[in-house]
């Protein structure tokens, strides 16, 4: 069994990204390092929100360091992904990024009342298989959101002509976090903003490459 960190980002930790990232990294991780923001799902000035931009250089100051020792580091997310991606020519997607959650993942638990969304059946009454065919439940695939195609090389659903992998990359973001934001599933998430800013502050002029559609982000 592998055992791995999701670390969510928030303003307390903006001034702090180094700390962060030796404290976490220095457990020897059999698994690896996830490194998300933070979401606020209610409306409102948020306490421990960060805008894309932050999310983005968080993540930059981090890179600088990750980069000429990622093999010390080698797992470390979302810098593996678009490594893998745009330098390897290789299709390794996490469901955030493939917008493809809902062919193998579902939520079994309480009602998430802070999305308010409503459920597709309840566990002791509906099969998985049943659940599946809900029409709810394609809300959220890449087919339905920001007029992305299965067979499309996207950045947060901008079409490019590509070549990073046999399907999409991105898709408009989670549809949750598009949710959280706008009451729909349909619109790109803000965070879309913060992968574009990270590329081109900090990925390109540190890697020496040109992230373009030739490399399947745009």
């Amino acid at each position: 069994m592998s055992w791995s960190f999701i670390y969510v980002v928030t303003r307390r930790a903006l001034a702090r990204p180094l700390d962060v990232f030796y404290c976490l990294t220095n457990f020897r991780l059999s698994g690896g390092l996830l490194i998300n923001p933070v979401l606020n799902l209610r409306r409102g000035p948020p306490r421990l929100g960060i805008s894309p931009e932050e999310y983005a250089d968080f993540l930059g100051a981090l890179f600088r360091v990750w980069w000429p020792t990622r093999e010390r580091y080698p797992s470390v997310q979302p810098f593996k992904m678009f490594v893998e991606n745009i330098l390897e020519h290789r299709r390794s997607l996490g469901c955030v990024d493939s917008g493809r959650c809902t062919d193998g993942s579902v939520y079994i638990g309480p009602r998430r009342r802070d999305l308010a969304l409503r459920p597709r059946g309840r566990i002791g009454r509906s099969s998985r298989t049943e659940a599946s065919a809900s029409a709810r439940f394609g809300m959220c695939s890449p087919t339905r959101r920001a007029g992305n195609s299965s067979s499309a090389i996207t950045f947060c659903g901008k079409a490019t002509a590509g070549t990073a992998g046999s399907g999409g990359f991105v898709h408009g973001g989670c549809p949750l976090d598009a949710y959280a934001e706008h009451r729909t599933f349909d619109r790109r998430t803000p965070w879309c903003a913060a992968k574009k800013v990270f590329l081109e502050k900090y990925f390109e002029p540190i890697t020496g490459v040109k992230v373009d559609g030739g490399n399947g982000v745009h």
